[in-house]
């Protein structure tokens, strides 16, 4: 696939599903919209071992905002608990391999509101619910003692980089 300069995306993949394609990728690999086990322990979020593959395939782990997956206590999921997220492949692989990866759904309830129901009751199921809350995150990230040009690479920087090398080598 990525010789017909397609991105390989392991987002939902299961544990064995993300080790197969391991082994069949040479290229940079993508978890588009992903956050880490480590923080909270669902299979849907990456395990360390995976960070540190993505990585070493000098891909990308797209932080996503989706509640359930950011916080042990979805109800009370904030920006903080998205930064941890953040801190956590930062710590463990560098600045390189980590972007945005949100996964805004809440145009959803007006389209199926009983699916958006069931999928998760609560009225937001989105840390940011939108584009234009990517402030509060940017906000937090300079509290923490990111530097601008690290932002950036957050913010796009790094999924660039992957899609360069996939969609133009």
């Amino acid at each position: 696939a990525q010789s017909l300069g397609m991105i390989i995306d392991v987002s939902h993949l299961n544990d064995k599903g993300f080790w197969q394609v391991i082994e069949i990728t040479k290229g940079p690999i993508i978890a588009s919209h992903s956050n880490c086990r480590k923080i909270v322990n669902l299979e849907r979020n990456l395990s360390d071992p995976q960070i540190k593959e993505i990585a070493d395939t000098d891909g990308v782990i797209g932080i996503n905002a989706f509640n359930k997956i950011v916080a042990k206590n979805p109800e009370k999921a904030n920006v903080d608990d998205l930064v941890k997220h953040i801190d956590h492949i930062v710590n463990l692989v560098g600045i390189e391999y980590v972007g945005l990866g949100f996964d805004f759904c809440e145009h959803l309830k007006k389209f199926n509101p009983q699916f958006v129901n069931e999928l998760n009751p609560s009225p937001s199921f989105q840390v940011l619910n939108n584009h234009s809350n990517i402030v509060l995150l940017v906000e937090k990230l300079l509290q923490r003692g990111y530097s601008e040009e690290d932002i950036k690479k957050i913010l796009g920087e790094n999924f660039s980089r992957v899609y360069k090398k996939v969609l133009i080598d």
